[in-house]
């Protein structure tokens, strides 16, 4: 079980620290080298301001052990806003960070475009999602989905999810799971085998099992998303993500370019609630943009 009187920004070996060990001997964001295959950096990675902050000037990838990431979901206290005709720069900060060290945040938006598009103001706690890019060495993450944060407890949560998420690759969990050598979490929740109390008949993570984990991507709330051992079907939130993701599946959406968002909001009728559902594919780890934040394919 996680201390909870770890913090995770400052003191104690907090992983939001520069040059953090990540408590479990591993380097921190700014330190090794990834050398797994790309196919990671596909993967929305929930961080802290203070991880943004602690990346190198001029990377644009947060690197945890062998694994690096371009893409990031981060939740973080406006600080200040400035807004021109092009773009909103959010400058936040992490809550419980006493150094109040910001990051800057900035969501382009077309000087013809007609849909009324949302600022928020100083004081608002905001998710965001986008790309990691580096202007000038200064490392900013240039968003594609920025909205409020009304729960408290959606903070609470993700500084654990940010924490997971570092270990899980710091640790090399995945090559573990590949390898089936999780003889070092024997007792844990990423064990193969069901603790001797519990009186499930099978545990997740056994041969040929399948399983329902609560997933608490886009602001906390809780769906069901099924995973099957050794492969098999990804499903979306509700029928229209199905949808998408089947649309994919069977028109390049595996492929290198992926589908435009053009073809993929055509496919299902121009629905309005069409953004909203890409936002949580991406964040959900289903879908990531490829050459451009205009067309997307499957983490498959």
């Amino acid at each position: 079980m996680m201390d909870e009187s770890f913090n995770p920004y400052n003191g104690a070996g907090g992983w939001g620290a520069p040059n953090a060990d990540a408590s479990f001997g591993g380097p921190g964001a700014t330190q090794g080298t990834s050398k797994k295959p790309n196919e990671h950096e596909k993967v929305t990675i929930p961080v802290t301001v203070a991880t943004l902050n602690a990346i190198e000037p001029g990377s644009e990838k947060v690197t945890y052990g062998e694994y690096s990431f371009t893409t990031a979901r981060v939740i973080g206290v406006i600080n200040s806003v400035t807004e021109n005709q092009t773009d909103i720069a959010y400058y936040v900060t992490d809550r419980r960070d006493e150094t109040g060290a910001s990051f800057k945040i900035i969501q382009y938006f077309g000087v013809e475009e007609t849909t009324p598009h949302t600022s928020f103001i100083e004081g608002t706690v905001i998710e965001a999602i986008g790309k990691i890019r580096s202007f000038d060495d200064t490392t900013t993450l240039v968003a594609y989905s920025v909205k409020e944060v009304t729960d408290s407890s959606v903070e609470t949560e993700f500084e654990k999810l940010a924490r997971v998420a570092e270990l899980y690759y710091t640790k090399n969990v995945p090559e573990l799971i590949s390898t089936n050598n999780l003889s070092a979490f024997n007792g844990t929740i990423l064990s193969a085998d069901a603790p001797p109390s519990n009186n499930r008949n099978s545990a997740p993570g056994a041969t040929g099992s399948t399983f329902t984990a609560a997933s608490t991507a886009n602001g906390g709330h809780v769906y069901n998303t099924t995973f099957s051992q050794g492969g098999g079907a990804v499903k979306g939130n509700n029928a229209q993500q199905n949808k998408i993701i089947e649309y994919m599946m069977n028109n390049g959406g595996t492929t290198e370019t992926g589908c435009s968002v053009q073809e993929l909001r055509a496919a299902v009728g121009n629905n309005p609630n069409f953004d909203n559902d890409m936002n949580e594919l991406g964040s959900n780890g289903v879908v990531y943009s490829t050459c451009d934040d205009e067309h997307f394919a499957l983490i498959v």
